[in-house]
């Protein structure tokens, strides 16, 4: 049996997932600090009737 192939295939595997992790983690700590900014802002937001 080849087990180092199976090794090697699962650190790619893991590898190349924690960069989509890291990346999609990345996009949405900024998307929070923009929503953030947009709230904490100190012009007041008018509130549009519903």
């Amino acid at each position: 049996e080849n087990r180092e192939v199976d090794r090697n295939e699962g650190l790619k595997f893991a590898r190349k997932h924690s960069m989509l992790f890291i990346e999609t983690g990345i996009r949405s700590v900024a998307q929070a600090g923009v929503q953030w900014c947009d709230h904490s802002s100190l012009q007041p937001q008018p509130s549009s009737p519903k």
